[in-house]
Order: structure tokens, then sequence, then C-alpha cells
């Protein structure tokens, strides 16, 4: 006889194929059973995991605190997990009385897939209690080809630009939208005309297995060859022509200095700094700013009860945006989606040493907003964009790195 409250627990990927089957194996949360159920899916690398409940009465979501949803492989090596955040439920009116049935909880996702081990090995904590249970993998693939990595150095180049891979390992995992514990960390050498060069960036690397499986958060480690996807870029040390650059002025740290309440110092931006996704850029006093199509429409002091935070916002319907300033900054306002890409901003000071400003960021309504303290040399700088073209494509084969010990 099934407990008043049970669950069916299923497993799917995004796919147009889902088929169910046989109950495999049962947990036991609190008072409530759950079935634990496989589902055959087409090959997908985002993996979800569902129960279902029925019963006389709503039950509230099981796993609302469920913490280290992991998917352990047979190598060591650990696939990260999402908790569910979709529910959903069905009813009906009997005799007067309202029967719930088919209360379906996430319990969690992945977003690798191990599409070579054929069981699934899943660990989760709930309420200060581990679980484990094992079920068949949903989209399990035994007919991939193995690539085979090249032997001697591991090396890309386009014309005189020479990339070489010198070392490929394994970092903890810091970013908690990663899939997986450990995230590579390649290591590049970069030559331009057979000398060391610090004009190019080598980032972005995305990982690729022989199933298709493509992720930028690292690769199954149990597979012969992963193909490494890397772009490389011109960095602003780039010497480039006097015509790829084009500046809108400066930004003197006299002024910044003594900027009142209020007010702001707004560069010019013509149509060629517009089309490539610049929006507006300026020194800023603690205030708020109204703009409409880039052109600052109102401006203000802080009232009597001051903001304690940046603010921005954006409505691209009617292209106004407001900016909440609470200390002196410089604020740079950009498209994410230029008209023209390729151009980069550049910062420069008068001996025409290229700084970085770094700062803080948020979006509004599809621009990108930065907010950035001065250089740390408090020296006026100018602002520009230069014609530093798409980044190449880098891929190569290699061997996946070892689990660590």
């Amino acid at each position: 006889m099934k407990p008043s409250h049970w669950f069916v627990l299923g497993v799917m990927a995004l796919s147009t194929s889902l088929q169910a089957a046989p109950p495999a194996a049962y947990l036991y949360v609190g008072n409530r059973t759950l079935e634990i159920q496989d589902a055959h899916v087409s090959n997908s690398s985002f993996l979800q995991i569902f129960a279902t409940e029925s019963g006389p009465t709503p039950q509230p979501n099981p796993f609302t605190n469920i913490q280290s949803l992991e998917l352990r492989l047979a190598n060591g090596q650990i696939i990260l997990g999402a908790r569910g955040t979709s529910s959903g439920s069905n009813s009906s009116l009997r005799n007067g009385r309202i029967v719930w049935a088919d209360q379906q909880w996430e319990l969690g996702s992945f977003r690798a897939l191990p599409w070579n081990e054929q069981n699934l090995d899943i660990h989760f904590t709930l309420e200060g209690k581990p679980y484990q249970f094992t079920l068949p993998n949903p989209g399990y693939r035994a007919n991939v080809p193995a690539w085979a990595p090249p032997a001697g150095p591991l090396v890309w180049t386009k014309g005189e630009l020479t990339v070489k891979l010198e070392s490929l390992t394994l970092k903890p995992n810091t970013n908690p939208m990663s899939a997986f514990a450990w995230v590579p960390n390649p290591k590049w050498t970069v030559t331009w005309h057979g000398h060391p060069t610090n004009w190019f960036s080598v980032g972005s690397p995305q990982v690729e297995d022989a199933s298709g499986q493509r992720s930028p958060y690292g690769g199954l480690l149990n597979v012969s060859a992963w193909k490494l996807h890397s772009k490389v870029w011109k960095t602003t040390q780039f010497p480039l022509l006097e015509n790829e650059i084009r500046w809108f002025g400066w930004l003197e740290a006299e002024r910044f200095k003594n900027i009142p309440p209020g007010e702001c110092d707004l560069l010019s931006i013509d149509e060629v700094g517009r089309s490539a996704g610049i929006y507006l850029v300026g020194w800023f006093a603690p205030g708020d700013y109204d703009f409409t199509d880039g052109k600052l429409v109102q401006q203000a002091p802080p009232g009597v009860n001051p903001a304690k935070f940046f603010k921005a916002s954006y409505d691209p319907k009617t292209g106004k945006m407001h900016l909440t300033i609470v200390h002196h900054t410089i604020v740079t306002v950009t498209d994410p989606k230029p008209q023209v890409p390729g151009w980069r901003e550049m910062w420069q000071e008068r001996d025409g040493r290229t700084v970085g400003l770094g700062g803080q960021g948020t979006g509004a309504g599809g621009l990108q907003v930065l907010w950035s303290d001065p250089p740390y040399t408090g020296h006026s700088v100018r602002f520009g964009i230069g014609a530093f073209g798409a980044p190449e494509e880098l891929e190569m084969l290699v061997a996946p790195p070892q689990v660590p010990k």
C-alpha cells in the first residue's frame, strides 16, 4: 500500500524525445517515499531531475533546502548541480472537495551530461542528511568516435602570430554557475614575428568533446581528447595606426577634484562613437541625472536623504536613462551589441601610457553601465576607441588534464 503522499522521481534532458521507464530505486525524505524513475532521452547536455507527488492535499516543496547536489563520475570527477526552482500541480473537484494530484517538483539540474557513463551517481544533502541514488543514464551513448590529440607541441598560428599551449591543468571552481568542481586552467605563450609580445591575449576558453557537447565551464575528463576553443584578442598595447583610433576628449584630474554635487563633465560622442556602441562617458559628482538619447536633460545634487548605492535605469522605447551617483566617479555607458563591431574602448594618460580603469558594472535596459574610481595615479585621462577588429578563433585538440588528487 502506498503512503498518502508519494513521489515519482524522473530524469530528463531538453529533448523532443521522452519515454518513461520502470522505477529504478526509492528515496525516503522524512515521512515521504520518492520513487526514482529513469527516462530515455536523446543526446543533450542539460539534465533535469523531477519528482511527482500524488495525494489528497497539497504539500510544500520537499527540495527547497537541498544543498551540495553533485553527479559523481567513476573517475572521481564531479559535475555540480543547481537546486531546482520550478514546480506545478493539477487538481480536480470531487464531491465538493478539491483533490490534488501530480504535484511536480524539480529536484535540480546539471549543465553537463556524462554521455559515456551508463549510470548516474547522484548525491545531495537535505536538512543536514546526505542522500544518494543511482539510476540509468538517459543520455548514455556507446558509439561516439574517439578523438586523438596530436603528438608534439600544441601550437596555433595565424600569419606572424603564434600561440602555444604550454600547459593545461585544472583549478578549483570559483564560479557558482560552473558545471564542474574543477575548471580548465590553460597557460599560453604568444609570439609575434618570433618574439614574445603583450600585444595579444588569449581567453574565453570553451571545451568540446566528440559527442558535440561544448561548454565554457570545462569538459569531461574521461574522454580521449578535448577540442579547446579560445579567442585571441589584440590588447590595448597593440600599436594601432593613427587613423585606427578616435579620441573624444580629456577628463581633467584637477576639474574632477572640484566638481560640485549635481554636476558632471560629459565627453562629446559623435556618430562614429555611437555606431561603435558608446552611449555616454563623463566625470560625475554625487547627484541624480536624467538623459534622453544620450543627452543630459536634467541634473540635481543629492536630496535630504541621499542614496547609498549607485543606480542606473534605461528605457529603450523612450531612450530615457536615469543615473543616481553616490560618490565622484567616471561613468561609461555602452551598447554590448553595436552597429559597427570591432572597436574597443581606450583610456590614455598624457605620457601615452594606456591605463585600465576597471570598476563595477550593471545592466540597464540592454545597455552596460560601468562606474570607476579615477586612475590610481590621479592623472588626467582621455577616452577613445580603437579599431582592434574581431578576435581570432583558436581551436586545437588536446589531452584532458588529470583529475586532481
